[in-house]
């Protein structure tokens, strides 16, 4: 008895050991920074943002955002598409699209041409293909009917754009202007309950400004959560109320 004690007892230890050593250390090489030891726990979450992280300039606090939200719109069965305007190579669009149920659409929009010319960043910066994002459709085995890309840039695709309900509008769109025609093209069609997403508030001032200016002549009410600090990683978003 002693002596299957002594190797439960190294068992133990050595899956600890393992647990709180090596594996942080390898999803710290995956997310390229460091991840909370509850994922560990959380076996669907680990293995989809480990899979769409290569697709991704996202880190974990971003990656975790939209997955628990989109989880958190699944469970509470709100309706509307998931929408994300600037999805580059698809990464955080695709959490989205793996966790949408029933006739719930995943839109993929982007440029695939950079961003546009502009006084606050390099025209062409952040360029990605139409097929990093369909090879990571196929590779989480996604359904094209229901995960939409659409090429184009805001102005021209976002206005035409056939989607009716929006339950998260994720927007990673950088610069001032991109932002301004997202929200005047798709923010009325979120619904209460849905979440926006304003990954780059804390780090564009474009961004912010237009985000400000959208709500305040809209007269709009609406409180932020997250940080503005970009260091902490973590996005701003709200709940349409």
């Amino acid at each position: 008895m002693a002596r299957k004690n002594k190797w439960i007892v190294f068992i133990y230890y050595h899956t600890k050991l393992f647990i709180v050593s090596f594996l942080p250390f390898k999803i710290f090489k995956i997310f390229k920074t460091r991840v909370p030891l509850k994922i560990l726990f959380n076996p669907h979450k680990t293995r989809l943002l480990g899979q769409v992280a290569p697709y991704s300039l996202c880190g974990y606090p971003r990656l975790s955002n939209v997955y628990d939200l989109a989880r958190k719109i699944e469970k509470e069965r709100i309706e509307g598409d998931f929408v994300e305007c600037g999805t580059w190579k698809g990464g955080t669009t695709a959490i989205m699209g793996a966790l949408a149920r029933g006739e719930r659409k995943t839109w993929y929009f982007d440029s695939f041409e950079g961003l546009p010319e502009s006084k606050e960043a390099e025209k062409g910066k952040f360029i990605a293909s139409e097929n990093d994002v369909r090879e990571l459709i196929h590779k989480l085995n996604l359904l094209k009917d229901k995960n939409i890309i659409v090429k184009g840039w805001f102005k021209d695709t976002l206005p035409k754009a056939p989607i009716d309900k929006i339950a998260i509008l994720r927007m990673d769109a950088d610069i001032y202007q991109s932002t301004k025609e997202i929200l005047e093209s798709l923010y009325h069609k979120v619904v209460v309950g849905g979440y926006v997403i304003i990954d780059d508030y804390g780090g564009w001032e474009g961004c912010r400004r237009a985000v400000d200016e959208f709500f305040g002549s809209s007269k709009l009410d609406f409180q932020l959560i997250g940080t503005y600090d970009p260091r902490k990683g973590a996005p701003v978003y709200f709940k349409k109320m």
